[in-house]
């Protein structure tokens, strides 16, 4: 396991992984805009081991929030097969892309031993999880175009919109 920023430290070593995990949230909402661009997903491509498996973690609030749909769409104009899944009940979903089907490979996720509260959220995952396929007429992020922070406070606006019609 390695704590770095991982473009960073994927730019600065030739070794070859069977999972990297993009979660870089902190202490704010957003994900750092170099994290989720089609330049980054290329490098991460090009530092997995056949088959092996991009995991990305993204605050959305629903599935189909534009913020989730750019990021699915430019992982997807990189990896050739991607799923995307509900993680935990708040705002998170996790998406895997690999150059290999995941499909396939997701049951095996039930035969893991593990607390029965991390076997839930597997289970929420597993129940929720949906192909994405790459769609030319969306836009995608790439190092010249990430304006993450405004999609993340549009849906921000939308979720206080929303909870205050309830």
């Amino acid at each position: 396991v390695v704590h770095a920023d991982s473009r960073v430290f994927l730019q600065t070593t030739d070794a070859r992984y069977d999972v990297i995990v993009a979660d870089a949230y902190t202490s704010q909402l957003t994900i750092p805009p170099h994290l989720v661009t089609r330049e980054f997903f290329d490098l991460v491509r090009t530092r997995l081991t056949p088959g092996g498996v991009l995991v990305a973690n993204v605050n959305a609030p629903t599935r189909d929030s534009v913020l989730l749909q750019i990021i699915e769409q430019t992982i997807a104009e990189v990896f050739p097969h991607v799923v995307v899944g509900k993680a935990g009940e708040a705002w998170n979903y996790l998406i895997l892309a690999s150059d290999q089907p995941i499909h396939d490979r997701l049951p095996v996720l039930r035969e893991l031993q593990l607390p029965e509260s991390a076997m839930t959220e597997i289970q929420r995952f597993l129940e929720t999880t949906e192909p994405v396929t790459a769609n030319t007429v969306r836009r995608h992020f790439t190092d010249d175009w990430a304006p993450l922070e405004l999609f993340t406070d549009l849906e921000i606006f939308e979720a206080i919109r929303q909870l205050s019609r309830s």
